[in-house]
């Protein structure tokens, strides 16, 4: 695995885990609307390590494809 790709996993680990410890304060507190924003934002950050992810696996396929073609 290339330094890069050791760099963007890193990256997308500690979203996953950012995520994680959104969700679990946003179940401690009594406010629905403090709730509400941060099920929206622990969303977005989801939703961009999913992007993040799914280039790794798109580079990923790629090298694969280079490698079989030689």
């Amino acid at each position: 695995m290339t330094k890069i790709l050791e760099y963007k996993r890193g990256y997308t680990d500690a979203i996953r885990h950012v995520v994680e410890d959104i969700l679990k304060r946003s179940e401690q507190m009594n406010d629905p609307n403090a709730k509400a924003v941060l099920r929206v934002y622990a969303d977005i950050l989801g939703n961009k390590g999913a992007q993040i992810r799914r280039r790794q696996d798109l580079v990923a396929l790629k090298s694969q494809v280079i490698t079989v073609e030689e």
